[in-house]
């Protein structure tokens, strides 16, 4: 739990530091108030999980990232510009849950199909999906129909993100041996880019498709 910097002398080199470290070469910043590829450092993730991961941490606990080197980078604090503040960015996968109602609308013999994504086992095994996870139409209004194969019969936890990363559709569908079809309809979702997610016991399968109201 970082405590807050003031003006005492060594007041950044005294602090303790975790034994995790990640290496930036970061470009001429040629811009005032640039934000974009330049600014962005590496996967610091090592160095956030050594911390998270000590006893004490809770979800209250500051965190201080300590920046060091040569050259002269200038960037802005939240308390002297929130609008251009450093950010923080943290991508995680949720663990399946089924706990939610099922969905079980199925249309059987439709052959049309967008390019989707490939489903991907997330542990060794049979992930009881195979094929594409395919979502069409799209761009799409209110209403899509999802196409996938899978090896075996039970839950499937679906969500749907938007580009932020909100949950803004979640259900469970009951998954049949062989090819699937199932409809979402009554959207009401905003014009945008969205994340369609199929979780099974072993698996995890991503498509992105878009709402698109003009």
């Amino acid at each position: 739990n970082a405590a807050p910097f003031s003006s005492s002398s060594h007041n950044l080199s005294n602090r303790p530091v975790t034994a995790a470290a990640v290496s930036w070469a970061p470009p001429a910043w040629n811009s005032v108030g640039g934000a974009g590829a330049a600014q962005q450092t590496p996967n610091i993730s090592s160095v956030i999980q050594e911390i998270v991961g000590r006893n004490g941490y809770n979800s209250n606990s500051s965190v201080a990232i300590l920046i060091t080197g040569t050259g002269r980078r200038t960037a802005e604090s939240y308390n002297g510009s929130p609008g251009q503040a450093p950010e923080l960015c943290v991508e995680y996968l949720a663990p399946p849950s089924m706990e939610n109602r099922p969905f079980t609308r199925a249309v059987p013999g439709i052959t049309e199909r967008e390019s989707g994504s490939t489903i991907t086992p997330v542990k060794a095994g049979d992930s009881g999906l195979s094929g594409s996870l395919a979502i069409y139409p799209n761009p799409a209004k209110e209403r899509v129909t999802v196409t996938f194969n899978s090896s075996f019969e039970g839950p499937l936890q679906v969500l749907a993100r938007n580009a932020n990363g909100r949950i803004v559709i979640r259900e469970a569908w009951e998954a049949q041996k062989g090819e699937n079809t199932f409809i979402l309809d009554g959207l009401s979702l905003p014009t945008g880019v969205y994340f369609l997610q199929l979780h099974s016991a072993n698996a995890l399968a991503t498509v992105k498709f878009v709402i698109q109201h003009r």
